[in-house]
C-alpha cells in the first residue's frame, strides 16, 4: 500500500484583535486551532474559505507567537500590510513546491515523523496530495467514457480525439467510487486508469484505496483527467486518484499542473 502524507487543511475564525490594521499580522481565535499551522505553509484570509472575498492569499507563514492571556495567537506573514476585520477566516491554499530539494532523486520526505510535509518519489516532489494536477496526453469522451491519449509531448492538446490521440479501447467505469481493478490496452501498456470500481471489499484499505470520480452525462461532453487529490483531502489524497470530470477552461485554486523542463 502506498505511503500516505498529507497536508493539513484547517481554518479559523480571526478574533477582535484583528480588527486593528496590524502590519502583516493575523491573529487565530484560540491556541489549539492556530497549532494547525506552521512556520512556512503558504494561507489565505478572506470572508469565508470559499473566496468570496479574499483578503491576502498564497502568503507564507513567518512566525507564530505563544498564545496570550486570552489564548489568542498572532500568525505573521510575508508581503505587504493588509487590514482584517471580525469574523474573517485564515486557511490553507496550496502549498508551494521545494519542500523535498534537499534529497535530490532520493524517495522519501523531509520528516518522516510529520506526516503533513511533502514527499517525494524519485525526485517528483509531491505525486499526490497537494493540489489537482492537469494529466497531457489524455483526453476523455464523455459519450463513449473512453480515454485517448498520446504519448508524444509534441502532440499535446485538449479536447482532441483524432489523429495523433488514440482511444485505448476500454470505457472508464460508470460510477465513481474507490478503484477494484486496472485496464489493460496493448497499445497502452504503461497507462493506469479503473476498468472497475465499487462493489464488495473495496474502500480506502483494500484493493486499491484510491478513488475514481465521474459526472458522465454532465458538466461537459470533452474532459481533462486530474490526478492526486488536494490538500483539504487528507489521506483520501493518492497516486491514484482520478478525476474525470473536468473541462479544460475550468480553473481552480484547487487544480494546477506539473511542469517538465526538456532540455534542448
Amino acid at each position: 500500500m502506498e505511503e500516505r502524507r498529507r497536508y493539513i487543511y484547517a481554518f479559523c475564525m480571526l478574533s477582535p484583535m484583528n480588527h486593528l490594521p496590524e502590519d502583516k499580522k493575523v491573529a487565530g481565535s484560540q491556541s489549539e486551532t492556530a497549532t494547525y499551522f506552521k512556520k512556512g505553509r503558504i494561507i489565505a484570509v478572506g470572508t469565508s474559505i470559499d473566496e468570496e472575498k479574499v483578503v491576502i492569499k498564497d502568503r507564507e507563514i513567518t512566525g507564530i507567537s505563544d498564545p496570550d492571556s486570552n489564548g489568542n495567537v498572532t500568525i505573521t506573514v510575508d508581503g505587504d500590510p493588509f487590514t482584517t476585520e471580525v469574523g474573517y477566516v485564515i486557511y490553507h491554499v496550496g502549498q508551494k513546491t521545494g519542500g523535498c530539494d534537499d534529497l535530490g532523486n532520493a524517495s522519501g520526505s523531509k520528516d518522516a515523523d510529520d506526516p503533513t510535509v511533502p514527499v517525494s518519489y524519485r525526485g517528483i516532489e509531491d505525486p499526490w496530495g497537494n493540489v489537482w494536477e492537469f494529466v497531457d496526453g489524455m483526453n476523455i469522451l464523455d459519450e463513449d467514457r473512453r480515454t485517448y491519449i498520446t504519448d508524444d509531448p509534441k502532440n499535446f492538446a485538449d479536447n482532441v480525439f483524432d489523429g495523433q490521440y488514440k482511444a485505448i479501447g476500454i470505457p472508464l467505469p460508470t460510477d465513481e467510487a474507490y478503484w477494484r481493478n486496472f485496464a489493460y490496452s496493448d497499445d497502452a501498456d504503461w497507462l493506469l486508469v479503473p476498468s472497475e470500481t465499487g462493489g464488495e471489499g473495496t474502500g480506502p484499505n483494500t484493493y486499491i484505496p484510491d478513488y475514481f470520480y465521474e459526472k458522465w452525462g454532465g458538466w461537459t461532453d470533452e474532459k481533462v483527467a486530474l490526478v492526486g487529490g488536494t490538500w483539504d483531502v487528507g489521506d483520501l489524497a493518492g497516486m491514484f486518484r482520478l478525476f474525470s470530470c473536468s473541462s479544460s477552461f475550468a480553473s481552480d485554486r484547487f487544480v494546477g499542473a506539473r511542469l517538465l523542463h526538456i532540455p534542448q
